[in-house]
């Protein structure tokens, strides 16, 4: 307890400091009301540490274990999990902690990103809103996400690592310094799959300049360096570089796994969609989603390269926000926490213009209603209907695009 409490109280100071020298809490009231938010935001993750989640129990747990009794570090060119090696190491070194609980210390690394996505929405907005009592809202706001909270303290999970740094590679690349962007982007995607969702829009912002075709060679030279550890343990190097294909078959075979998507619709109406749910009509209809989700994001990057020449940064904040609402909702076999980076990408266009906030609240919603779904039937084994979720984020998603077509014929005809 005291080792966590030890820990929080360093994050806690390692916020309230960045926000002091980004001029974000320059007044006594201000850092008063800072100060106070950032006590309270840590203190409830703090009082979450202790829960075990059933991730945690068959999974996370297990992993560890292996390490410890394989070598710790030695294991890791061995296959153990389906997560990628960055997080993998991470999980090897808790392997040789005995004195602290790695439940404890899971959670604690996933808070500290929680902090650094908060960082990163506040620098992300700086690009749009130059005031910064705005910024330092979105900052102290962020913390009280529920997906946020629930998914790093609660659940333990990693979301926040990979978005952390999806987040930051954006706003580094809209600052013109495309290297340092395409470094965290290969981060990112090296801890999680996820990452995927926002990788497109580097085709926009080679089209309209901000990177040059040369700077995408960081990206799988990063990638082979956070690979390194598993090689250098004995993983062969396609093996390793190759990981997430080799994990194609541990996503599932269902349409959707409480993700509000929209075969997570299909999926729960079996008696009116009786057909679409036969055994051998699955994988096909799963294959069909796949393609179709690749149009509609190469339509999607065609137009917007094509108008090119008229798009400034708030068009480019609104391509990513619409991939990353679009690709999880046509995809199959999507979790809930898939639209994690969906979630931080709406909040942070709800910031730039209040318009926008239906949008947030729609997706912030239909994940917390999916989180409580996978929760209701972990918890009491009641199935709960995910498709609720669905409709609201497919009603965001379609109110996103109403808006800023909106926004773009009112600018023409201004």
């Amino acid at each position: 307890m005291l080792f966590s409490i030890s820990i929080l109280i360093i994050y806690g100071l390692a916020a309230f400091f960045y926000l002091y020298k980004r001029g974000l809490v320059l007044s006594t009231k201000g850092k008063v009301i800072a100060g106070i938010a950032i006590l309270i935001a840590l203190l409830i993750r703090g009082m979450n540490l202790s829960h075990q989640s059933q991730d945690y129990i068959i999974f996370l747990s297990q992993w560890i274990d292996y390490y410890k009794n394989h070598g710790g570090f030695l294991a890791l060119g061995e296959t153990v999990g389906n997560y990628n090696i960055p997080y993998l190491v991470f999980l090897a070194l808790l392997s040789y902690v005995d004195s602290i609980s790695s439940l404890t210390l899971i959670k604690l690394f996933s808070i500290f990103f929680d902090v650094v996505l908060a960082m990163g929405i506040a620098q992300l907005l700086s690009v749009y809103v130059e005031e910064k009592h705005v910024q330092l809202i979105a900052f102290l706001t962020s913390l009280f996400l529920p997906t946020v909270m629930i998914d790093s303290s609660f659940w333990g999970q990693c979301d926040s690592i990979y978005v952390a740094f999806s987040i930051l590679s954006l706003y580094f690349a809209l600052e013109k310094r495309p290297w340092t962007s395409m470094i965290l982007a290969a981060v990112a995607f090296a801890f999680k799959l996820q990452a995927i969702f926002i990788l497109p829009i580097f085709a926009l912002l080679w089209a309209c300049g901000y990177v040059k075709w040369y700077h995408f060679l960081a990206f799988p030279a990063v990638y082979f360096v956070m690979m390194l550890p598993a090689i250098i343990a004995g993983k062969p190097v396609g093996e390793a570089m190759l990981l997430y294909f080799t994990q194609t078959d541990s996503i599932g075979s269902a349409y959707s796994y409480n993700g509000p998507s929209l075969l997570g619709i299909i999926g729960y109406a079996q008696t009116v969609l009786a057909y679409l749910n036969k055994e051998d009509v699955v994988p096909a209809v799963c294959k069909i989603a796949t393609g179709f989700s690749l149009l509609v994001v190469l339509i999607v990057l065609l137009i917007q390269i094509g108008r090119r020449k008229k798009l400034g940064k708030k068009d480019i904040l609104f391509t990513a926000v619409l991939l990353t609402l679009i690709i999880p909702f046509l995809l199959p076999h999507m979790h809930e926490r898939y639209f994690f980076l969906a979630d931080i990408l709406t909040f942070v266009l709800a910031f730039t213009s209040s318009k926008y906030i239906p949008v947030f609240l729609l997706t912030e919603g239909a994940s917390l209603w999916c989180y409580g779904c996978y929760y209701r039937s972990v918890l009491t084994e009641n199935v709960q209907p995910s498709f609720y979720g669905s409709f609201a984020m497919g009603l965001a998603i379609v109110l996103l695009v109403i808006l800023y077509i909106s926004d773009r014929k009112r600018e023409v005809s201004a």
